[in-house]
């Protein structure tokens, strides 16, 4: 199966696009053997892969990595795909994922404690007899 990842991202002088996942071909997990992406101008970003028709599920991030060899992953969890056995080719368009700037509010201390919200109890259900 043909996977083909595009992303919209400027770089600066000395960055790249690079995708990191869970399959051989995109690392196996490690960002350090992460898998660098074309550009192809004006920002856009591809990379084509050829993978066994036996995935099923890909988990996979983006990465910013800089000649200095430091680097900036997205924020938040890695994206997931499911693919069928019977695609012989799939396109996938992404965006980067940036911290908000209120990232503060999505901390335990906002999302639990501030704007937590107590649910009441589930009402017992109580049968006759």
């Amino acid at each position: 199966m043909r996977l083909i990842f595009n992303i919209d991202y400027h770089t600066n002088e000395g960055e790249c696009v690079c995708i990191s996942g869970n399959i051989p071909e995109l690392g196996n997990g490690d960002t350090s053997k992460a898998v660098m992406l074309r550009p192809m101008g004006n920002g856009k970003n591809a990379i084509e892969v050829t993978i066994s028709p036996a995935i099923s599920t890909i988990s996979y991030r983006y990465l910013i990595m800089r000649r200095d060899g430091t680097r900036r992953e997205e924020w938040g969890s890695s994206r997931t795909i499911r693919l069928d056995s019977r695609m012989l080719e799939a396109t996938i368009f992404d965006i980067w994922n940036d911290q908000p700037q209120d990232k503060h509010f999505y901390s335990k201390a906002f999302t639990k404690c501030i704007f937590g919200r107590r649910f009441a109890e589930t009402p017992k259900t109580i049968k006759a007899d």
